[in-house]
C-alpha cells in the first residue's frame, strides 16, 4: 500500500508531494499505531531468529510488522516448556508425501503449529525419512526435514510423549490427498491410542486465540489476520541451525557473495507448473514492477537480485542494459518446464533444499521487493522480511495485484 505523504523540505515548505510505503496488511489507521509494536532490531528476537546480517555483519534497526517479536516470544515459551513432561502434544508428518514443493511443505506445518497452540498442545514432528526433503548425504543422520535444517520445534521429544504408561490421546495431523485438508487420523507410532478422527474443516485461516491477543485493535482487518499469524509461523519455523547457516554461507563464499548491494530489489519468478495453479506473470511484467519500485522510492536503485526456476527468465533479465542483475549459479531446469519436486530427484533434495536457502537469504538482504503472493516462496520471503529480517517499512510490490495486496490465496 502505498500513501501520500509531503516528502521534500525545502526553505520551510513542502514543495513536492511523494508516496510512502505502508505494509499491504495494514489498514490506513495503523500508521498512527503505537510504535514500539513496529520497532525492530536483532536483540529483540528469541535466540536462534534468523535475524541475518547485511554485508557489514550488522542488521540495520528498521520494522516488523506488528508484535512479531512479542509473537515469536509467545510461541517459543510455548514450545520450550519448563517441564515436558505434565504437557499434551499434537504430532504432526511433515513432508510425508512427495507431493509438496518446500514453500508449500513450510506453509502446511504452521498450520499444525496453529491447531496446536489453540488446543494448548506442544507440536512435535514426526519421523519421516522416507520424506523427500530428507533425502541425500546432508540430512543423512536425520530422520525429518526440520531436525536437518532448522532448529528444534520443541524442547521436548518423543520420550516425553511416550512416558505415560497408559498413553494418553495424542492427535496426529496428516496431508490428505483426497480431502485436500488437515485432519486428525490415528496415529502410526507403535502403541499410541491416538485420537479419534475429527474433520478439522481445513482451519488454514486459523490465528490461535493466544497469538490474537497480541494485536492492537484495528491494526489489521480481520480477514487478513491470518496472513499475520502465518509470517509468526514461519518466522519461529524457518531458523536455520548453525549447521545449516554455516552450509549457506559456504555456497555464498564458493561464488564469491559478499553481500547484495544497498538499493537492490529482489525480484522472484515463479513460472514452470505453477501455471496449474494461477495465471503466470511474463517477465515483462516483473521489469515494469521494478521500475515501478525505483520511480516510487528514491532509496531504490537499477539494481536486481533475481531468484527462478526458470533459466529463460533469466536470461530475459541478463539481457537488459539499463540493469545490474545478480543472480546464483545454480542448476535450474530448462524452461523451468518441470516441477520442482521433479527436479529434486534429478539433482538431489538437500541439493535443491540448500540452493533455495541460499537464494531465500540473498533476497531477504534486499531493499525492495516484486513477487507474487500466491507463489509459496514468495510468500516465504515476504513473511520473513517482514518479521526477524526488520524490513516491514520498505516496499513490496505484487506482480499480480500491484501495490493493494488483497487476495492471499490459501
Amino acid at each position: 500500500m502505498r500513501v501520500l505523504k509531503r516528502c521534500l523540505y525545502l526553505w520551510g515548505i513542502y514543495i513536492v508531494k511523494c508516496w510512502a510505503y505502508q505494509h499491504h496488511l495494514y489498514t490506513t489507521s495503523a500508521l498512527s499505531t503505537e510504535r514500539s509494536q513496529l520497532n525492530c532490531t536483532p536483540e529483540v528476537w528469541p535466540a536462534g531468529s534468523w535475524t541475518g546480517s547485511n554485508s557489514t555483519g550488522q542488521q540495520r534497526p528498521g520494522q516488523q510488522l506488528y508484535s512479531s517479536a512479542i509473537a515469536q516470544h509467545y510461541i517459543f515459551k510455548h514450545q520450550r516448556p519448563i517441564d515436558c513432561q505434565s504437557q499434551r502434544f499434537m504430532l504432526y508428518a511433515s513432508d510425508s508425501k512427495d507431493s509438496h514443493g518446500i514453500g508449500s511443505t513450510l506453509h502446511l506445518a504452521t498450520w499444525a503449529l496453529a491447531e496446536a497452540l489453540e488446543q494448548e498442545r506442544i507440536l512435535l514432528f514426526l519421523p519421516t525419512p522416507a520424506g523427500l526433503w530428507t533425502q541425500g548425504s546432508f540430512c543423512s543422520n536425520y530422520s525429518n526435514l526440520h531436525d536437518c535444517y532448522f532448529e528444534p520445534i520443541s524442547s521436548c521429544n518423543f520420550e516425553d510423549v511416550l512416558t505415560d504408561t497408559i498413553l494418553a490421546e495424542v492427535p496426529f495431523w496428516d496431508q490428505t490427498a483426497d480431502q485436500k485438508h488437515l485432519q486428525f487420523v490415528r496415529s502410526s507410532l507403535e502403541g499410541l491410542n491416538a485420537a479419534a478422527t475429527a474433520d478439522t474443516g481445513g482451519r488454514h485461516t486459523l490465528v490461535p486465540a493466544g497469538a490474537l491477543a497480541l494485536l492492537g485493535k484495528d491494526v489489521i482487518p480481520s480477514q487478513k489476520i491470518y496472513f499475520w499469524w502465518r509470517a509468526q509461523a514461519i518466522a519461529f519455523i524457518v531458523r536455520p541451525n548453525a549447521r545449516t547457516l554455516q552450509e549457506i554461507q559456504r555456497r555464498k563464499q564458493q561464488q564469491s557473495w559478499s553481500g547484495v548491494p544497498d538499493g537492490t530489489i529482489s525480484v522472484h519468478i515463479r513460472h514452470g507448473d505453477k501455471g496449474k495453479e494461477m495465471k503466470l506473470v511474463p517477465d515483462v511484467e516483473y521489469l515494469r514492477k521494478a521500475e515501478e519500485l525505483v520511480q516510487s522510492d528514491r532509496s531504490l536503485h537499477n539494481s536486481i537480485f533475481l531468484s527462478s526456476e526458470d533459466d529463460e527468465s533469466i536470461k530475459f533479465f541478463k539481457k537488459l542494459e539499463n540493469w545490474t542483475v545478480l543472480s546464483t549459479d545454480v542448476p535450474r531446469p530448462h524452461g523451468g518446464a518441470i516441477s520442482p519436486i521433479a527436479f529434486a530427484h534429478q539433482i538431489g533434495s538437500d541439493e535443491e533444499m540448500l540452493n533455495s536457502l541460499v537464494n531465500l537469504d540473498l533476497a531477504l538482504e534486499c531493499s525492495g521487493w516484486v513477487g507474487t503472493i500466491r507463489s509459496n516462496w514468495n510468500r516465504l520471503i515476504e513473511e520473513l522480511r517482514s518479521t526477524v529480517r526488520c524490513k516491514a517499512h520498505q516496499p513490496y510490490i505484487d506482480a499480480h495485484s500491484g501495490w493493494s495486496v488483497t487476495e492471499y490465496d490459501w
